[in-house]
């Protein structure tokens, strides 16, 4: 890499200094760099429409006289002007994406069987049961010292019981603060916030089931249920007896699916997930129940790798391991039921490439035979299908290389056409430095670690420079960019003011194996900085 001399001088050097001036000569220099790097490119990205029934695809395409209107047939890959006779398409109305928090129905007071006879209410802390066929009603339990019952219960499809959750609330830790500087005031304000912290009772929950007639409840298992961070998505199945819930234990150790037999009684753990270190259920889990839950698609880093699994939904056993292989699944897109096959973000699939690069394919329900829907070098976004389902299109794109958007069959996911390649020329012709990806191995040159680094726009091989790193090392995700991107936020604006900024994706992070990963239980502290260190010296050499 061209920068790699400069970067050996800037970790020699004990102090530097870039010539910041006044705020608003630093905002003027920020400002002229970012409409540099904003520099037009043409067909970055592509407005696809197809015909309802597959047999054209239009779109168009920027250029420098103007926009031009394409028209392809997809079954040959060919492409001509649009005529006056051929006009674009109506766009789809954009599909609602509601906040799940804020849309989700809030309590209404109470709640009718599916055969409109019950209805269930909350009333003074009490769980009323209402007859409407005897026009009686009677109390169900109470809240007590264990907890209350709350939310909109779940009933069976028969109308004969129904589960609720029980809650119990716990007064949170509060933590006091004082802001030294308020804008309002001279003096210093003191304010509080509730923040429970490890070892803390906090707020927890589990279903009961009650019954239409005179059995008595149903209360979980507390056994089953130990030290729960979560209990959640509650599911009946269509014999009215057995109801599912997820139980996520406090660390993570443990995310299980839990099936209660209300004819039986009996309680038992039906999908085991455990970990001795943590499983990460808010990041790669995923779980779908098929056939009325006779098989359940599931997700696990049981064998090292997060890859998806399908389970005998009787007893949680292992049918078939649908995916495999040292690369994970990103995101569970779509499962088809009709067709039996599930549509995935995977990465980490061309050992040739990246492995943080998303990638498309698609896995056989029934076989596990999977069939990779891109194969470009770069990471791929706007995944569209067509209406007809015969086709897609997808663009991909590099830090360093401007977006591609191609057209693919969808039963082999191999190339139809390119659409377009965008036209950077002009960006390019600014000599405006593009951000460039680097890889060096490990503290223990076991594993690759991916990092980018922004020069700035007028660097000089001969002068030194300080370098910054922007850091965020949270387990949680990886944090380098891979998608184009000319001006990257905040990396850029610190760039423009004399400065070599680098971003780097330590062990600890996530998107990667499970020993990769887990390398942060109970060691947040390291943070990868020994890996960090390693790639700055083999970036300046």
């Amino acid at each position: 890499m061209k920068a790699r001399p400069a970067l050996l001088a800037c970790l020699l050097i004990t102090a530097a200094h870039a010539d910041h001036g006044n705020l608003a000569d630093f905002n003027e220099l920020t400002g002229r760099w970012f409409g540099v790097a904003k520099t037009k490119v043409l067909n970055e990205s592509l407005d696809v429409r197809w015909a309802p029934d597959d047999s054209a695809l239009f779109y168009q395409l920027e250029t420098a006289d103007g926009k031009r209107p394409m028209k392809l047939d997809p079954a040959s890959g060919k492409a001509d002007a649009a005529s006056d006779k051929d006009p674009m398409p109506e766009a789809k109305p954009e599909e609602r994406r509601g906040n799940r928090r804020r849309d989700r129905p809030g309590p209404r007071g109470s709640w009718k069987s599916p055969d409109s006879r019950w209805e269930v209410s909350l009333r003074d802390g009490e769980l009323i049961l209402l007859d409407s066929k005897e026009n009686a009603e009677r109390a169900l339990a109470k809240a007590d010292a264990a907890g209350k019952f709350t939310g909109e219960p779940m009933w069976a499809p028969d109308s004969s019981r129904f589960a609720i959750w029980k809650e119990k609330d716990v007064e949170d830790r509060v933590v006091h603060y004082i802001e030294s500087s308020p804008k309002d005031q001279l003096q210093p304000k003191h304010f509080t916030n509730a923040y429970p912290k490890p070892g803390d009772e906090i707020d927890t929950r589990a279903p009961w089931i009650f019954f239409t007639g005179k059995d008595e409840p149903i209360a979980p298992d507390p056994k089953l249920i130990e030290n729960p961070f979560e209990c959640r998505e509650l599911a009946w199945r269509s014999d009215s007896k057995r109801l599912t819930f997820e139980f996520v234990e406090r660390g993570f150790g443990k995310h299980n699916v839990i099936e209660i037999d209300s004819a039986t009684r009996q309680q038992r753990v039906l999908v085991r997930e455990e970990s001795n270190t943590f499983v990460f259920v808010y990041g790669n889990s995923f779980r779908r129940d098929l056939n009325d839950g006779d098989e359940i698609l599931w997700m696990s880093e049981r064998d090292g790798w997060k890859h998806l699994y399908l389970l005998d939904g009787r007893d949680g056993s292992t049918k078939r391991q649908l995916t495999k292989g040292e690369w994970i699944i990103r995101e569970v897109v779509n499962v088809d039921e009709e067709n039996r096959e599930v549509l995935l973000k995977i990465s980490g699939c061309y050992k040739d490439q990246d492995p943080y690069y998303i990638h498309y394919a698609r896995v056989s329900i029934d076989s596990g035979k999977l069939i990779p829907l891109t194969k470009s070098n770069g990471t791929h976004d706007r995944f569209e299908r067509s209406p007809g389902g015969k086709y897609y299109t997808c663009r991909w794109s590099r830090v360093n290389k401007s977006p591609v958007t191609e057209l693919r069959r969808w039963a082999d996911g191999e190339l139809v056409a390119t659409l377009a390649e965008a036209d950077d020329s002009k960006l390019r012709a600014t000599n405006w430095p593009l951000a460039e990806p680097f890889v060096s191995k490990d503290r223990d040159g076991k594993f690759d670690i991916h990092g980018v680094v922004c020069l700035p726009p007028d660097f000089d091989p001969a002068k030194k420079y300080p370098v910054i790193e922007n850091i965020y090392a949270g387990p949680q995700d990886s944090f380098v960019p891979k998608a184009w991107n000319p001006w990257m936020r905040p990396k850029h604006e610190i760039a423009v003011h004399g400065f070599i900024v680098v971003q780097i994706d330590g062990k600890g992070t996530a998107n990667r194996s499970a020993e990769f990963h887990h390398f942060c239980y109970k060691n947040l502290k390291d943070a990868g900085f020994p890996d960090r260190i390693v790639w700055l010296k083999e970036a300046a050499k």
